[in-house]
Parts: C-alpha cells; structure tokens; sequence
C-alpha cells in the first residue's frame, strides 16, 4: 500500500444514482467529472447534492452522496463538501488497519475501538472506521433531517448488512448540548474522536472542546484526531487560517487537551511538522493539519509552543 496517496473522484448531481456499489466502475457515469488534484489547489470537492467515490486499498470503490441543506443557514455548515482533511484521515485510518513497512510513521488504530465522528459530513471517516474494524461507530453532524439522512445512507451504500454496519450508528450532534439521551448514556465511552474540518468555526471552539471531552474515555489511552485545512471564514477579521487553528489548540490545552502529535499533510503527499508560528505569506492552501491529542494528564505530550 502507498503510504499516502489516495483518489477521489467528484460527480455531478444525478450520477450518484447511476453508480453501482458493488465496487464495479462506471466510466460513462464519471466522464469529464473527476478531480485529482489539479494545478490549481483544491480542498474541497464536490457541492451540494453530488457525488463522490473514494478509492481504498483495502475496500475498493467507496460511494458516498453530498448533502443538499435545505436552508442557509445549514447550508453554511458546509457539509456538502468533501474536505481533504476527512480525506486525510481516512487514509491514515486505512492505512493502519495493515502492517506498513515505514518505520516511525504515525498511525490512527480503530480495531475493537469505540469511535464517535464529529461534524462528519457524508460521514467517510466514521464508515472507514466500521471498515477497518471498530468495535462501535456513532457518526454525527448538526441535527438537520437532511444531513443525517444522508450520512445514514451512505452507511447504508458502504457497509454490508452483515458487515459492520449493526455497529454503526447515525445522530444529530450539535457541539456543546449536552443533556441529550444520547450525549447522558455515552459520557466518556469512546476511545476516539474524529473531527475533520470542524476548527474553522471559530466562535464554536469551546463548544467542540467540550464535546471532545464530554464523550471522550477517562482512560490514558483517549485519542481525539482532528485534521483541519487553514480555512479562514467571514467574520475572521485580520486572523488567518493558521491563527484560527492556533487559537483553537491554545483553547484545547487551557480546557484539558494536549497534543501528542501533529504534523502537516500536503495534497501532494508531502508531509512536514507543524509550523505554529507561521509568517505572514506562508504558503497554507496545500496543507491540512493534522493532530492526535490526549486528556492533559497523559504524559509524553508535545510542546506545542
């Protein structure tokens, strides 16, 4: 397996349905309408209500349809994109459900994990997750009907019946309420947490903080694992993508998360150690950050200033 290559391919609004999901191609279905990265940079792929099909060493050809929100203001959650983070994380995840033979390479291990996704999207972290062995998948997103129908799915488009997907479950999340049946019977019962371009909502940080924690596991061996391009919103101000991502560890170690590991991913494979003090100009669209944190007693953890 490559150690970090992957391809995806974008498809037009009514194609999804003409492709089949039993792994075969559909070339006729796909003509014209694929990304791989061109020379201009692209973090996102897809719009609202297309397609898209992730290509995994392990699985095949992977279908997954793109939300189409019903409002504005659900529309501005951006779920009907495909984000290279969640690509990204995917990946990784894929990639260490089999013996590499890279030496010291970081790894995301869900085998016989309980992983819950936050802010999924279409939900292709959380169904790589079940795929490559979880013990138990909750993917989640805004409680908006729409989003979480289609995450439901796309379970239902990738894991067999008699595969994973009795362990894999879809609900509305939204970060920071708390008192809901689900969030009071799944208090620190997850041993990871998945949240792929979900830091870009800045005003939203300490509410995501507190979800990561509140379902987060007690036990020293918790993993939150959030990816993030360097997006910078409206409302920003004069703050740039990597300042928003630094605001938000910053807020993670004053709350109780501490990174372990992070590093910089290239949509070109290249991969690089986080750069946390960046100078203006630095070149930022190419690059996804990705980061695995701990509870803050965990020991062994980077310095991140």
């Amino acid at each position: 397996m490559a150690p970090v290559r992957f391809f995806v391919e974008a498809i037009v609004p009514g194609s999804i349905g003409a492709l089949p999901v039993d792994g075969s191609d559909s070339d006729d279905a796909l003509d014209g309408l694929s990304w791989l990265f061109p020379e201009r940079s692209i973090n996102q792929h897809g719009g609202a209500g297309w397609g898209f099909r992730y290509r995994s060493e392990l699985f095949g050809w992977m279908y997954f349809q793109l939300a189409d929100p019903p409002s504005t203001q659900t529309f501005e959650l951006f779920a009907h994109h495909l984000w290279n983070a969640s690509i990204w994380m995917s990946n990784l995840i894929e990639r260490s459900a089999v013996q590499t033979p890279f030496k010291n390479d970081v790894e995301l291990i869900v085998m016989d994990k309980r992983v819950l996704e936050l802010g999924a999207g279409a939900g292709l972290a959380g169904v790589m997750s079940a795929k490559a062995g979880a013990s138990k998948v909750v993917i989640s997103d805004y409680p908006n009907q729409v989003i979480v129908d289609n995450i439901a799915k796309n379970v239902k488009s990738n894991i067999p019946p008699k595969g994973k997907r009795e362990c894999t479950t879809v609900t509305g999340l939204e970060w920071g309420e708390l008192d809901t049946d689900f969030a009071k019977t799944s208090k620190n019962s997850f041993d990871l947490i998945l949240a792929a371009d979900c830091v870009w909502i800045f005003d939203q940080h300490r509410a995501l903080i507190e979800t990561m924690l509140w379902f987060l596991t007690k036990s020293d061996s918790g993993i939150v694992a959030m990816f993030a391009g360097f997006h910078r919103p409206k409302g920003a101000g004069q703050k740039n993508g990597r300042g928003i991502v630094k605001d938000f560890f910053e807020m993670c170690k004053d709350m109780g998360l501490i990174i372990d590991q992070a590093w910089e991913q290239h949509e070109d494979g290249q991969r690089r150690p986080h750069v946390w003090n960046a100078e203006p100009g630095f070149n930022d669209d190419r690059w996804t950050v990705c980061a695995l944190m701990k509870r803050a007693y965990t020991s062994d953890c980077v310095n991140w200033e």
